[in-house]
């Protein structure tokens, strides 16, 4: 009997360590997904620098009317 817990650890630790090797997987998944989402910020920020030019002028007009 004490012979037989110390293998049924064993397999556990086994199919622990196929988890973690998906898990792996996964990471490596996300990473993708994270640089996707780079590009995508950075589309963004090109956008958002001619709206700030926009925005800049619109209250310089308010505040400061010629």
């Amino acid at each position: 009997m004490p012979v037989l817990s110390p293998q049924a650890f064993g397999v556990d630790s086994i199919v622990l360590g196929d988890n973690s090797k998906a898990y792996g997987v996964d990471s490596i998944v996300l990473g993708d997904n994270s640089k996707a989402y780079g590009d995508n910020s950075k589309g963004y920020g090109d956008r958002i620098h001619p709206y700030k030019k926009v925005y800049a002028t619109g209250p310089d007009l308010l505040l400061f009317p010629q």
